[in-house]
């Protein structure tokens, strides 16, 4: 492909940022490692999609961040592992060692308190510069979720299910760009779930916990990613 043919449209800075909240509980052994891989393959097939024929655009700045959860009320000090931003391609070897170390143990009996989670992720420093941005949470879990509120009170996330939806929702709220938000969540058929139904550009992709996450192809989420970048 020409390199001249490669462009954003309009000549437009393109920034992308991607937080992945990866459940780490016992119950996530058996496929952590397919997680982990598809995690560590993604960006890659982002940018190899985007490059192509049917897109002919690039990412100017990509970064990730990972927040592994466990369930605060079970697991205390381990309950979260969250790192910075690791921007890519410079920061790889840096971001595949991070995955690499995350482990699945603990979580007592489901549900997990992934909503706070949820929240840990929406409060990134999330990058604002740019003509044209995407922030995008994928949050991966094989259970359902309690509410909000078992976290510490020092990290000052919502302790209600309102105060959640207004992160997301609400432009005075929240720490992201309503136009570049994006929240793509792999869980289980479960009413703990179904307030996602009613976030804005959000993706609900419903999982079968006795078959892991593995039966859930990316290839729809690449292409929904691609056509809004």
């Amino acid at each position: 492909m020409p390199e001249e043919a490669v462009t954003n449209k309009g000549n437009l800075e393109m920034n992308v940022d991607i937080v992945y909240a990866i459940d780490v509980t016992g119950s996530m052994a058996p496929i952590i490692d397919t997680i982990k891989n598809s995690v560590k393959g993604f960006e890659k097939r982002l940018q190899n999609e985007l490059l192509s024929s049917t897109y002919q655009r690039q990412i100017d700045e990509l970064r990730i961040r990972i927040v592994a959860f466990r369930d605060f009320d079970e697991d205390g000090q381990n309950s979260i592992n969250q790192s910075n931003f690791f921007t890519l391609p410079e920061e790889e070897e840096e971001l595949y060692a991070y995955i690499d170390k995350l482990e699945a143990f603990g979580g007592g009996d489901v549900p997990e308190t992934a909503i706070d989670a949820f929240s840990i992720a929406m409060n990134s420093d999330w990058n604002t510069e740019g003509q044209k941005k995407r922030q995008i949470i994928f949050l991966f879990t094989d259970a359902p979720t309690k509410g909000p509120g078992h976290a510490p009170k020092s990290l000052g996330l919502p302790s209600t299910m309102e105060g959640v939806v207004e992160w997301w929702q609400d432009p005075q709220k929240s720490k992201l760009n309503r136009h570049a938000q994006r929240l793509i969540v792999y869980a289980p058929e479960d009413e703990s779930w179904e307030f996602l139904e009613a976030l804005d550009n959000t993706v609900w992709e419903r999982s079968v916990p006795s078959e892991g996450l593995s039966e859930v192809g990316m290839d729809t989420i690449l292409a929904l990613l691609c056509n809004s970048i």
